[in-house]
């Protein structure tokens, strides 16, 4: 399995797929973004959504292989530091860091 994170402005989607090649899509499911909370807020509202929805399929957080990452704005690199976009809470943090945890 493999997962998808796409974190916009407006909406936060995040997709399963079965496969990296001719896949086929599990599920996805969308939340608010919400770009006036804390990033702490945002992690537990996510990780929320995950687990709700690979509870609801019967599926375990080990079945996933890979995960994919989308952000709303310029991330330097080298350092995996959000250097400006849409979501203020992202910005000047160790994006790597965080969405490793």
């Amino acid at each position: 399995m493999h997962l998808g994170i796409d974190v916009g402005g407006t909406k936060t989607e995040v997709c399963l797929l079965s496969s990296p090649v001719m896949a086929s899509l599990v599920f996805r499911e969308r939340m608010p973004t919400n770009r006036e909370t804390t990033i702490e807020d945002f992690f537990k509202r996510l990780r929320t959504l995950l687990t709700t929805s690979l509870d609801t399929r019967s599926i375990s957080f080990k079945e996933i292989k890979t995960i994919g990452v989308g952000l709303p704005g310029s991330v330097d690199p080298i350092n995996q530091i959000m250097l400006q976009g849409s979501v203020s809470f992202f910005k000047n943090i160790d994006l790597k860091k965080v969405f490793a945890k």
